[in-house]
Parts: C-alpha cells; sequence; structure tokens
C-alpha cells in the first residue's frame, strides 16, 4: 500500500469532525491491540470516513509503541516491565504509565540512587520518522520549563537523552484531579470555582512575563492538587516570545490545538502571542462557570468550526447556563476575554484576573463601560444603607431612561458601524490573502519569493485593489510597517505618507487611527534621522492625541518619539523634560517600577548622560537593572541592555574595577544567551577590550578587540560603522603593543572603509581622524 496521500481537497460533507477524530483517536491509543483493531473494524462497517482517518493516525501510534517495547539505547539500559513501559529510565524506575500526548508518554517513576522516594513524571519522546524538529521542540520545552519556577506550574527536575532519537524530561509530580472534575466533585460554588480561575491566570500571567505563552491551556491541563490549587501542566507546544522569534514562519500541520479552547488566530494561522492564552482562560471560565463552552463545535467539519470560532459571538454567559447570578460583571468579563480579535481581548492573564478579583470584592469591573448607570449601580449596592430609598427610587427612574434612550441611539449606530467594519475587515483580510496566496508553487510556478518581494508586489498591487479609502489606508500602513521593520524606510515612507492621507480625509484629523497613522509616518523619518521633519509630525499628533485619548499610553508612545527627536536634533534638555514629563504620567498610570516605567526610564537615563550628569545617569541606570532582572530575570535579553547602560555609565564615572567587573558579566550572558556573533555580544566584546585600552592592558585587550573586529566583519561587513569602530580600536591596541606599523596599517584602513561607506557627517569620522593622528605621531623603528 502505497504511504503517499492526496492533498486534493475534500468535500466537506466527507470530511469527519476535527473533535470526532480526536475523541476516537484517544479512546483507542489507549486500547489493547485486539480491542483497538476490532473496534476500529467496526467503526468502518458505520462511518468509514472517520474511520480512515483515524487509522492514518494510529499506524505512527504503532511505530511508537514498538519503539516503547524494544530494549531503549538501543535502550539496553531500559527493558520492558511486564506492564508494556521501560523499567527504568537513567535512575529512575518506572511504575506506571500516565497517558499519552502531541509530544510523547508520560510515566510516573521514582528516583532510586537519591535519599527521597518521592514520585517523579518522566516525559519520553522519540524523533517521527520524516520529523527531525520533534526532539528540538522537546529540548525546548525543557528550557522554556526551566524558566518557570512558579506554585501553580508543574516545575522540572531533570532531563537528558537516552539515544540520538529519543529525550526524557523529569517534572514534578502533581496528584491532583483534573479542573473541571475537581470543580464538579467538590460541588464548587460560583465564587469558589472564580478564585480557581484567578490563580491559573497568575500562574499564566508568570509564565507570560518570562516570554512563554503556553497555547494549549484546557482542563487535562490544569490539575488542582490535594491543597486545592491548580497546577499548570504541559509546555510541550509551548513558543517564547523572543525578538528572534518574531520571524517565524508556522510550518503547516505542526500546529497544535485543542479546538474548544482555541482562539481565532490559532485557526487562521495568524501570530501567536499572550492574548491567545487569555482566549483559552476565558473559554475554560466560561465552561467551568456555564457548565457548557462558549460554543458548540460538536459533529462540525473542520472549515465549520474555522468559521464558527472565528465569526459566530458566544451566548451570553448568563443566557447559557440559566443563571441570572452570572448577569452583568460575569457576561461582560467572559466575553471580554472572548473575543475574537486579540487587541480586544484583556491585555494579559494578570488583567483578567484582576477583573474576577474586582468582581469579587463588588468593585467596578474594567470589561464595563465607564457608564454613570453602571457605576451608580456599583455604589448603591455597596453604600445601600446610606441613601435614601425615595431619592434612590426617584433618581433611579430618571438615569435609567435617559441612559434607555441613549443606548438605543448608539446600539442603532454602533450595529451599522459594526457592519461596515466588518466588511471593511473581510475586504482587507482577502487582499492580504490573495497577495499571501502568490507564493503558492501553484501560482509561484518555481519562484521563492522572499518577504521583500511579496511586500514589493502587495506595494505594487495597491493601484488596482479596490479597496475603499479606510481599508486601503489600512493596508498601507500594515505594509509601510512591515518595510521598517525590515530595515527598508524608502519603499516604505510613501505608503505611510498616503495611509496618513488617506485616514485624515477619510475620518478626520483628531480619529484615533488617523492619529496612529501619523505617528507611525514619523517613525520612518526618526529612523532616517530626518529629526526636523518627525518633530513637524510629533509635535501635533502627540497634542491631538492628549486631547482625545487623554494620558494613555498611546499617547505617551508619541511623547516618548516626540523627545527622542529633539535630543537627536540636539535640543537635550528640552528632551529631557519631556521623558520627565512622561516617566511622571507612566508611573502614574502602570505604577512605579513598571516594566512601561522601566522603558521611559532608560530614555530619562540617556538625557541625563547626553546633558553631562553623569551621577544622575547612573543611578537611574541601577535602578532600571536591577528592576529588569526583578521582571524579567537576569538572562533576558532587555536585563543586559540595560545591564550594558550601567557598566558603560560605571565605567565613565570612574569606577573601573566596577566596570570591569559588569562588562565580564555582560559578555558571558550575552555569549551564552545571544551566542558569540550577535551584535550586542559583540558590542560587549569590544566595550570590554576598550576599558582594559583605557588601562593599559593590552595583553588583556587583544583577545577582545581581535574578536570584535573578526566577528563585527563577518556578521555585519567591513563597511558597517561598527567595524571600522573597531578598526579604530585596533590601531590603540597594536600601539599599546609597540607594532606602530600595524597600528598605521590599520588606520588607513579605517580610513579607507569611512570613505566609501560613511557619509561626512559620520560621528565615526572623529575616532578614524584620531587613529590617523596616533598612528603618524608614533614613528616606526
Amino acid at each position: 500500500m502505497s504511504d503517499r496521500r492526496s492533498t486534493e481537497p475534500r468535500e466537506a460533507a466527507d470530511t469527519p469532525a476535527w473533535e470526532a477524530v480526536a475523541a476516537t483517536f484517544d479512546s483507542l491509543a489507549e486500547a489493547e491491540p485486539a480491542e483497538r483493531k476490532a473496534r476500529l473494524a467496526a467503526l468502518e462497517r458505520t462511518e468509514p470516513a472517520l474511520a480512515a482517518e483515524v487509522a492514518s493516525l494510529l499506524e505512527g501510534l504503532a511505530d511508537e509503541q514498538g519503539f516503547l517495547a524494544r530494549p531503549a539505547a538501543d535502550l539496553e539500559a531500559t527493558p520492558v516491565g511486564a506492564g508494556g513501559h521501560p523499567e527504568r529510565i537513567d535512575a529512575y524506575r518506572v511504575l506506571d504509565r500516565l497517558g499519552r500526548g502531541g509530544m510523547g508518554t508520560v510515566y510516573r517513576a521514582v528516583r532510586e540512587d537519591g535519599p527521597l522516594d518521592q514520585p517523579v513524571a518522566i516525559k519520553v519522546v522519540r524523533a517521527a520518522d520524516g520529523d527531525p524538529t520533534r526532539l528540538q521542540r522537546f529540548a525546548r520545552e525543557a528550557r522554556l520549563l526551566s524558566r518557570l519556577d512558579h506554585p501553580g506550574i508543574a516545575r522540572p527536575l531533570d532531563a537528558g537523552t537516552l539515544d540520538d532519537d529519543t529525550a526524557w524530561l523529569v517534572m514534578e509530580y502533581v496528584d491532583g484531579v483534573r479542573i473541571d472534575r475537581y470543580c464538579a466533585d467538590a460541588k464548587l460554588g460560583r465564587r469558589e470555582r472564580i478564585r480557581l480561575i484567578i490563580a491559573l491566570c497568575e500562574a499564566v500571567q508568570f509564565a507570560h512575563r518570562n516570554l512563554v505563552v503556553h497555547r494549549d491551556i484546557k482542563p487535562a491541563n490544569v490539575l488542582v492538587d490535594a491543597e486545592g490549587r491548580p497546577r499548570l501542566l504541559d509546555f510541550g507546544i509551548a513558543r517564547m516570545l523572543e525578538a528572534d522569534d518574531q520571524g517565524e514562519l508556522t510550518i503547516t500541520g505542526q500546529a497544535a490545538l485543542t479546538p474548544r479552547y482555541a482562539s481565532p488566530e490559532q485557526f487562521a494561522g495568524e501570530m501567536i502571542t499572550t492574548a491567545t492564552d487569555v482566549y483559552a482562560l476565558g473559554a475554560l471560565a466560561y465552561e467551568l462557570l456555564c457548565g457548557r463552552p462558549p460554543l458548540d463545535l460538536d459533529g462540525l467539519a473542520l472549515p465549520a468550526m474555522i468559521e464558527r470560532v472565528c465569526e459566530q459571538p458566544p451566548e451570553r454567559p448568563s443566557v447559557a447556563a440559566g443563571d441570572s447570578g452570572l448577569r452583568g460583571d460575569l457576561d461582560a468579563i467572559l466575553l471580554t476575554a472572548l473575543r475574537k480579535e486579540p487587541a480586544r481581548r484583556y491585555a494579559s492573564a494578570g488583567d483578567l484576573a484582576a477583573d474576577l478579583q474586582r468582581h469579587l470584592a463588588g468593585e467596578p469591573v474594567l470589561a464595563h463601560a465607564d457608564s454613570l448607570r453602571y457605576r451608580a449601580g456599583k455604589f448603591l449596592r455597596r453604600h445601600a444603607g446610606a441613601v435614601l430609598a425615595g431619592v434612590v427610587f426617584a433618581v433611579s427612574l430618571t438615569v435609567l431612561a435617559t441612559v434607555a434612550t441613549i443606548q438605543a441611539i448608539d446600539a442603532e449606530r454602533a450595529r451599522a458601524e459594526a457592519e461596515a467594519e466588518a466588511a471593511r475587515a473581510a475586504s482587507v483580510l482577502g487582499f492580504f490573502q490573495e497577495m499571501l496566496g502568490s507564493a503558492d508553487p501553484a501560482k509561484a510556478q518555481g519562484e521563492d519569493p522572499t518577504v521583500r518581494a511579496l511586500l514589493d508586489r502587495t506595494a505594487t498591487s495597491l493601484t488596482d485593489s479596490g479597496l475603499d479609502p479606510l481599508a486601503l489606508g489600512t493596508v498601507q500602513e500594515t505594509v509601510a510597517s512591515t518595510y521598517l521593520t525590515l530595515g527598508l524606510p524608502d519603499p516604505g515612507l510613501p505608503l505611510a505618507e498616503s495611509a496618513s492621507a488617506l485616514l485624515t480625509e477619510a475620518l478626520g484629523e483628531a480619529h484615533p487611527r488617523t492619529l496612529a497613522a501619523r505617528h507611525a509616518e514619523a517613525r520612518f523619518h526618526l529612523y532616517s534621522a530626518n529629526f526636523a521633519r518627525a518633530i513637524e509630525i510629533l509635535e501635533p499628533t502627540f497634542e491631538a492625541r492628549r486631547r482625545v485619548l487623554g494620558d494613555a499610553m498611546d499617547t505617551m508612545s508619541t511623547l516618548h518619539n516626540l523627545a527622542y527627536a529633539y535630543a537627536g536634533a540636539g535640543e537635550v534638555e528640552r528632551a529631557l523634560n519631556l521623558d520627565l514629563v512622561q516617566l511622571e504620567i507612566v508611573e502614574r498610570l502602570s505604577g512605579k517600577g513598571s516594566p512601561e516605567a522601566l522603558t521611559t526610564m532608560i530614555s530619562v537615563g540617556h538625557g541625563y548622560y547626553s546633558a553631562g550628569r553623569l551621577d544622575e545617569a547612573l543611578a537611574i541606570f541601577r535602578e532600571v537593572y536591577e528592576g529588569q532582572r526583578a521582571h524579567l530575570g537576569e538572562r533576558h535579553p532587555t536585563t543586559l541592555s540595560a545591564l550594558h547602560n550601567y557598566a558603560t555609565l560605571t565605567r565613565q564615572t570612574g569606577a573601573v574595577e566596577e566596570a570591569e567587573a559588569r562588562y565580564r558579566e555582560l559578555v558571558q550572558l550575552r555569549r551564552e544567551v545571544l551566542g558569540d556573533r550577535h551584535a550586542q555580544t559583540l558590542n560587549s566584546i569590544h566595550n570590554l577590550g576598550e576599558l582594559y585600552l583605557l588601562l593599559e592592558r593590552p595583553e588583556d585587550a587583544a583577545p577582545h578587540i581581535e574578536a570584535a573586529l573578526a566577528g563585527r566583519r563577518e556578521a555585519l561587513g567591513p563597511g558597517h560603522p561598527d567595524s571600522i569602530e573597531s578598526l579604530v580600536a585596533l590601531t590603540r591596541l597594536r600601539l599599546q603593543q609597540e607594532r606602530p606599523a600595524d597600528a598605521r596599517a590599520a588606520a588607513e584602513a579605517a580610513e579607507s572603509l569611512a570613505r566609501e561607506h560613511l557619509p561626512p557627517e559620520a560621528e565615526q569620522w572623529d575616532k578614524v581622524s584620531e587613529a590617523l593622528a596616533l598612528s603618524a605621531a608614533d614613528p616606526a623603528p
């Protein structure tokens, strides 16, 4: 029988429902071979399409079971026990099998060579045929788990490999019950269930702060332990949110999700973010509080399932459960978490937890509009004894009558606007799908288009796109921002300018979307160091955003860029004053020491540095470093950037011994986290070499200066400003080594490359000129 499968699409009527395939496969995978064969044969007689899908999945399972049924390493050290599982894995004695998941088999075991004999869970995974990335994903899981030390997350304890194809991970064994069964068995009330959800949200928020998205939160992955605490399991399909992952493309067929709890963006194959987990938490909370999932997906073929998840809103929880106790706050909270658009959900799992906590405390929740009726109702419920009944009755009648009239008008207007926006969004999506579809082999016909080629093709097609002005402006702004992300401001700027003009004409100068487009346009001028033009755009944009949005984070983002533009234009004090205003507002909005405040403090620190106020700059950068380390951990790239700034200011304030220790720590961490050839690693190596040159220790400086030069030439090219700066440092090194001829050769090479690659106003020219003068002043022997 051929192992090739048809790639032709099947009619929806012939496609078995995804839920049915998953449930049947899970059931048969646990059965003994003889029972499995009989049940599959019976299924073929009644539901042949479903049987065929499940049988194809079981073929791969047979290989995996064959692996577990033979000695390991060649599994020689792991003989098979009577229960059909290996007796030992490394130093652990296997007791029984707990289950099988998408990334491997999990066993309960105990360690035999240590003082403790408490049980552990061991996940074993083997690379499947044709899937060389499986062990890489398993190794990534181990790395992710190692960062997540939280009482709500099952902790990692040990890891290793059995052979080139097999690895294992030891995790804390959680003796608990699935959260949905726990709630049912314990007959928990609504408030107790909400407290469980809040605790789970806090564990997820911790993972998000460590740049990890779970992507498969569901009852089977949440156990409640003997202390009544929810424990989150299985980060096997988690993804890091590092900058290096932002450009990673989804590989067709490797997306792992559980339909009932999967977000619209997972079904659509779009970017996975922390909002994905917020959706799953909302779906799980909905099910725990309503007794049913937010959407009925049973019996649906995949296309219909995708359409329902991406288009159909869930029923109000109070209606779905027939429970008036859910009406109001909980309706609003759950539906906010389950919104189709990621940007309209709660900004974080922590925000969802905070709103649930406010509900329990009887306080206003953020999921509600900030309306008079809502806040008045909260006030009256919390302070009923202090209000005269007659006054309450009279005022309530007046307020409710007025609000009802306004809401009726607003509802009709909102409905019309929503319909128009939905049609516009569909046209934008259709345009992008058509453009991305040009990469299909049937259309590309052998061409392998790059991201730049797709962008260029998209930009060219906009003229004849047929999009209305609002949709066209949205597409232009998106394409322009993508150009800028790729470091290509020239083709993106005309699109950004056109988007601003279109949105201004369609919506007016003060509309939030217009102001966002103007802000995006200014970023191109900042990137190109056209600070005067950036200031022209940002000043009125900031004033308008403050009028329209108030002191919101978007307003502060524009203020930040305006300060950056003034600093670039040489108005250092003015930039610093704006940054200080921004810091005061951001601390008021998000709290002193918050991630947003720390980001703003970096700009303040640079302002103090540029103004020559080094002691104040040093204090700021020390506080930023300590704050980032507390929030993100000492190995996070953002923390390392803060350590770089702190080390640099430490050196410039004269504390060279402390600066040396900081630089050495920074070099080691960046090598471990980013690798030897990352630009930031090379910067740190160069800076440590420069410090040794300052201390006139050429024997210590040499390996760092030479390594930075070689790495920068390889990674950035010989004409890059950083490479030229390394040649200048090499000139000084050779002079300290009393090798004047080599020093002169390095200085002349730096000058030649600068003439070829640098504009006359580049700051590196001063250093190149100084290097030439130094090498000429030291005559050759």
